[in-house]
């Protein structure tokens, strides 16, 4: 990309000449001059594409772990360094890949085909069963070839990379992104995921390489205009700075390894995640690139639950937008765009090759998660400099799993484990933060020498809200101050035998800017707490916290922001685990937690679940009593349910269901209640009247300035 802004990163000066930076490819980006431009831009345009050159980047060490060998015959020219090479193909001439425009914005559907066909030859052998394929008269085909398979969330063109002589097909082109510019006379086509197509893995006998993304390029060449017709719509108007901005994380379809150091099992995976945003509101979202500010960011993370602890294991830096495709993933895209916002009811997915560039990927830390503001000034992509000009990307980073999101191998595939990966975007002024945010369930295992990842499809789908919600008898979200975030604390207490229980917590800092310090629990008559324990996610025992046992409390804490700003605090979108035997039963107690950052207030509350001696008659509550939803039944259902809770005093309380895409299906109470136990029925219908669709859904309770939640399924 140009210094200074631009969503572009230019084809050589951003990249890195070391073979650690350059493991992993850089995206796709087709960049097709048009010789000729109407006036009327108004106008619906079908436009045919032929001559030029195409360049392309393989992620050659990562093929070399999946046990491939990858050449390239006559006519290309190497363009890169020998570790990660560039090969330019040129375009022959009678190429006809056509595209149309609408108001001069390139469409992402809809287009009637065509190829560019390419003087080029790939051969890859696989070593594990020695056969070999040659790819011959290579052609970019803008039609599905039969059998292959396109992602419906991994949206745009179906384009393919195939042997024209054969119709094999190399790859699956996934998640194009369109950029028309009518100035410069030109169509941009990239970040398209390089996918192995499952015809050609089925052919090879390598079922398991089927989908796997594998690389990009960069595609430059002429076109003609073929015809101009009235639009068949009319332009809806961009109204940026009016209306309610909800961006809503809409898909999430894939996790890969993208990079990996050490040796097994010692070493370090890299890995990225595909992701597809909604414009779900009634205003279009800026999508502006750095070094502009005004940009959305996705955070990613990957969680394990083993042996009932569900602990995060591994996070990413964020990922800065900088172009929105015009898809139709969640809704009817009323607003197309030219890239620099997300328009109403439109969608954006960016596939494991974008969200795994460095080139976007800047520092957490630069970040406010509450306001969705980052600041170019002094950032990392300006190299500390107190300006806005770009100096750094993925050429000054010297390992294939640094800013990515990483784990240990160590962490990874554990029998009996159950993996989670989440992902969430950051959005300047979004009104529902809970639909930002969510997760799925994947499976993995080591094939010898990388890690293959399955996102299973059946009773999968998308969970919106923090990865954590999945867990815990108990989970409360607690705000840290009215210009800041909030955190979740879940909880879960097992009965050990004896009178002995284990407790478990994690403590989730959702979206709180000034991070998190200390965590506190009371013990008032509880005599013996034993198995003291702490989990971060980079499993150093540098940052782990300090723990402290006192006769009426035990407390978790780093040092003070004025002792050490660079204190390990809980940043935003991480998580840290807490765990202790006791010789108690669980009761409900306040747990407290440290802010670390000056701001209005130090600390905060959060009801949970910590031990209560039932001899002495203490409680372990600092906060008196607590709102509680203290049964749910039956729970599955198949229409009703009784909702039981009990409130500590008098005073208004509010009971809701949510879905699991965040959204409010109906608000069962909100009014002022007596103190005590209470019940209410909820008759599995919406706020409409209508009946429930089978699922996992939320019910909360407010009372107090406390908000607790419990799951309730849905059965049919």
């Amino acid at each position: 990309m140009a210094v200074g802004g631009g969503p572009f990163r230019s084809s050589s000066s951003q990249r890195s000449t070391s073979r650690s930076s350059l493991v992993v490819a850089s995206a796709w980006l087709l960049t097709l001059a048009l010789v000729a431009l109407p006036s009327r831009v108004s106008a619906e345009q079908a436009w045919s594409v032929g001559g030029g050159r195409v360049i392309f980047d393989f992620n050659v060490p990562y093929l070399h772990d999946l046990g491939l060998d990858f050449t390239v015959g006559a006519g290309p020219v190497p363009e890169h360094d020998a570790d990660t090479p560039r090969w330019s193909f040129p375009v022959r001439a009678g190429s006809d890949f056509r595209f149309r425009t609408e108001y001069g914005i390139a469409l992402p559907a809809g287009s009637p085909g065509g190829a560019l066909r390419l003087d080029a030859t790939i051969t890859v052998r696989d070593r594990r069963s020695g056969r070999q394929t040659r790819f011959t008269d290579l052609e970019i085909v803008q039609l599905p070839a039969p059998g292959s398979e396109v992602a419906a969330a991994e949206d745009g063109p179906p384009l393919v990379l195939r042997s024209a002589s054969s119709g094999l097909v190399f790859c699956q082109l996934v998640s194009a992104m369109l950029d028309f510019r009518p100035k410069e006379k030109l169509l941009r086509i990239h970040y398209l995921n390089a996918r192995l197509a499952k015809e050609w893995a089925a052919a090879i006998g390598r079922p398991d390489l089927a989908g796997l993304v594998i690389g990009g390029g960069e595609l430059r060449g002429g076109a003609r205009l073929l015809s101009s017709t009235a639009p068949t719509r009319p332009r809806h108007p961009a109204t940026l700075l009016a209306g309610v901005k909800d961006v809503a994380l809409g898909a999430l379809s894939s996790i890969q390894q993208v990079g990996h150091i050490g040796t097994f099992p010692t070493g370090t995976t890299g890995m990225a995640l595909s992701t597809t945003s909604c414009n779900l509101g009634t205003a279009d979202v800026p999508w502006l690139g750095p070094m502009q500010t005004d940009h959305p960011m996705i955070e990613m993370a990957i969680y394990r639950l083993l042996n009932g602890r569900f602990e995060q294991i591994g996070v990413s830096w964020l990922k800065h937008g900088f172009f929105a495709q015009s898809n139709h993933v969640c809704s009817t895209c009323q607003n197309p765009s030219d890239g620099s916002f997300l328009g109403v009811g439109c969608s954006d997915t960016y596939g494991v090759n974008n969200n795994e560039d460095r080139d976007y990927l800047g520092p957490r830390s630069e970040t406010n998660p509450f306001t969705g503001i980052w600041n170019c000034v002094g950032s990392w992509f300006s190299g500390g400099q107190p300006d806005c000009i770009r100096r750094q990307g993925a050429a000054n980073v010297s390992s294939s799993v640094a800013h990515r999101l990483a784990a240990s191998d160590a962490d990874l595939g554990n029998a009996g484990a159950t993996y989670y990966y989440e992902a969430a975007y950051i959005v300047r002024a979004d009104v529902s933060i809970h639909n930002n945010w969510g997760s799925r369930l994947c499976t993995m295992s080591w094939n010898g020498s990388s890690w293959t990842f399955t996102t299973p499809s059946t009773g999968n789908a998308l969970v919106s809200g923090p990865a954590l919600e999945r867990w815990g008898d108990l989970r409360t979200y607690a705000q840290v101050a009215a210009d800041d975030g909030q955190v979740l604390l879940a909880t879960q207490a097992t009965a050990l035998g004896g009178g002995m229980y284990h407790y478990e917590y994690a403590l989730f800092n959702q979206n709180s800017g000034r991070a998190i310090r200390s965590f506190s629990l009371p013990i008032a008559g509880v005599s013996t707490i034993t198995n003291i324990g702490f989990h971060d996610n980079d499993n150093g025992a540098s940052t782990d916290w300090s723990v402290t046992v006192d006769p009426g409390a035990i407390s978790w804490h780093t040092a003070t922001y004025g002792a050490n700003p660079a204190a390990p605090a809980l940043g935003f979108g991480t998580m840290v685990n807490f765990r202790f035997d006791a010789h108690a039963a669980p009761s409900s107690v306040t747990a407290t937690m440290g802010i670390f950052k000056p701001g209005v207030g130090t600390e905060i509350s959060a009801a949970t679940t910590g031990p209560f001696n039932s001899t002495t008659g203490v409680e372990a509550s600092l906060g008196g009593g607590l709102p509680r939803i203290t049964g749910i039944r039956p729970n599955p259902t198949t229409r009703s349910a009784t909702i039981a809770f009990t409130l500590p005093k008098a005073g208004s309380a509010r009971l809701e269901i949510y879905d699991a895409q965040g959204r409010r299906v109906r608000t069962l109470m909100d009014q002022a209640y007596a103190l005590g136990p209470q019940t209410l029925v909820w008759d599995g219908r919406a706020e409409n009247g209508t009946r429930v669709f089978a699922g996992v859904y939320h019910v909360r309770l407010e009372a107090g300035g406390i908000t607790i939640a419990k799951p309730l399924v849905v059965v049919k």
